[in-house]
């Protein structure tokens, strides 16, 4: 039974590292201006010389798409080749791309209609043929104004790996921002679904980033995927991928593109059964948002008793213990729950301690969650920091005020969103051993917000402190003191 356990748990374990950490691609467009070097980007089939030459791989298939029009089917034709009727948003096949190097003619033209734009394009020496599904190449727009333009895109990798996937993997997953609504696109990397992913990364307009990996078949990945604009306001996404086999090779397009943005996923290649995207409450950005300030489901509370109760089932009145601002412990009232039960998304930040096998979760919290640490791992400097700024070397406090380091930080996507305040001035709780704030986004603004609750608690009857109508009127004051704050 243990070796059976072991074999599932070391299969989970593959599965949730099928996919390498993302890397960045260097933008490269066909304007053609000289390169300084042969960096590449969102370029998935030409690097570029010093002397500003490109370096097309050969291929006899090459996928075109169309990223700069919302209104025209687009037609491009290089030399020989003829990519026909490309519509909005979308990529077409070519079964004849390969080219012999030399000077070649790039016109982009409106579908049965006139030249949009042209040019002369030298291609050098060529890569391996063998992964031809790599080679797509979009018409995108040069700028991110609204007015159409037209500028030419070839999607290749940095060095080793712009003609090859990573040694042992599969499938390359591709992520590129081509809106022309001003923002930016933040994603995770892929990971199987209800795992941790790593980090977030963002890409500026014409940036992109990919990470190549193994769809292993019987598990659902998932990426999350943002639009952040500058005018404010954000288009939040939750992609799934599943696959049949692990051996096909392919690739997947994560795209925005548009004045929307549309978010546009196209595969090439590959036993995908499902890359599909959806609209989602969970909005992933480098920064946290103000809402769902909390803590995991998953959190227990320290009774005044020693016993350990789970932060659902925790009521007001409970006698927990709760820290203070000058260190040490002390026991209060729970006087205010502001989330019942509830199976709200969010995302969380999960602060690791421990190492190999002993490695564990200390505290999922939500990234604006206040979290009681020690940036330099010593007495003299405790500090409250937000989840998303605690760091791998910095120490959390325990109930005992011992200093835990933090062995690593990630990041995941759960249901449910908790939080316990406690008749005691300071505002802080004992969760899961280790002393966190109550509260995020502004600890002494809220805390202090929370001191009518606290004064309302010992003179009103429970079940008015429990009641619907509270809570509603308690977010909605709420927000509006951290709005002024």
């Amino acid at each position: 039974m243990a070796t059976n356990t072991a074999l599932i748990l070391l299969f989970l374990v593959s599965a949730a590292l099928a996919f390498g950490p993302v890397q960045h691609l260097i933008h490269q467009t066909s304007t053609f201006r000289p390169r300084e070097a042969v960096s590449a980007d969102l370029n998935e089939g030409m690097t570029w010389g010093k002397d500003g030459k490109a370096n097309l791989q050969a291929t006899t298939t090459a996928h075109m798409g169309n990223f700069a029009s919302e209104t025209l089917n687009l037609t491009v034709t290089m030399g020989s080749t003829t990519w026909d009727s490309i519509a909005p948003g979308r990529t077409v096949t070519s079964m004849s791309a390969s080219t012999s190097g030399g000077t070649v003619s790039v016109s982009i033209s409106e579908t049965n209609g006139s030249v949009l734009s042209s040019f002369q394009a030298t291609f050098l020496g060529f890569c391996s043929v063998s992964f031809s599904h790599f080679n797509r190449m979009g018409v995108i727009p040069q700028t991110q104004s609204l007015v159409e333009s037209y500028d030419l895109s070839f999607l290749v990798a940095p060095p080793p790996f712009q003609c090859s996937f990573v040694p042992g993997a599969t499938t390359r997953v591709v992520w590129d921002n081509y809106a022309k609504v001003a923002g930016k696109m933040h994603h995770t990397n892929v990971v199987v679904e209800g795992t941790s992913f790593d980090a977030i990364f963002t890409n500026a307009f014409g940036e992109g980033t990919f990470s190549d990996g193994i769809p292993t078949p019987g598990f659902q990945f998932v990426t999350y995927v943002t639009y952040e604009k500058d005018s404010g306001g954000k288009d939040c996404y939750v992609c799934r991928i599943s696959a049949s086999s692990s051996s096909a090779s392919g690739s997947i397009y994560y795209t925005f593109y548009g004045s929307i943005p549309s978010l546009v996923s196209e595969s090439f290649g590959g036993p995908f059964t499902s890359i599909g995207c959806q609209t989602s409450t969970v909005c992933i950005t480098p920064k946290s948002d103000s809402d769902n300030i909390c803590l995991s489901r998953n959190t227990k509370v320290l009774m005044s008793s020693g016993v350990d109760k789970s932060i659902i089932d925790a009521n007001i009145g409970d006698h927990i213990m709760v820290g203070k601002m000058s260190g040490g412990v002390d026991v209060a009232p729970i006087a205010y729950i502001p989330h019942k039960q509830n199976n709200k998304t969010a995302g969380f930040v999960n602060i690791m301690i421990g190492n190999g096998e002993k490695q564990r979760v200390a505290l999922s919290v939500t990234p604006g969650h206040f979290v009681v640490v020690s940036k330099q791992c010593n007495t003299e400097g405790i500090d409250m920091l937000r989840g998303e700024d605690v760091s791998a070397g910095m120490c959390l406090v325990n109930n005992q005020d011992t200093l835990v380091e933090v062995t690593r930080v990630s990041r995941s996507v759960e249901q449910g969103v908790y939080t316990v305040v406690a008749d005691h001035p300071d505002g802080i709780i004992i969760a899961n051993g280790f002393k966190v704030s109550s509260f995020g986004e502004n600890h002494g603004v809220v805390n202090t917000y929370y001191h009518m609750h606290r004064f309302f608690s010992r003179h009103l009857p429970k079940w008015m402190m429990e009641s619907s109508t509270l809570r509603s009127l308690n977010h909605f004051v709420g927000d509006l003191a951290l709005y002024f704050a």
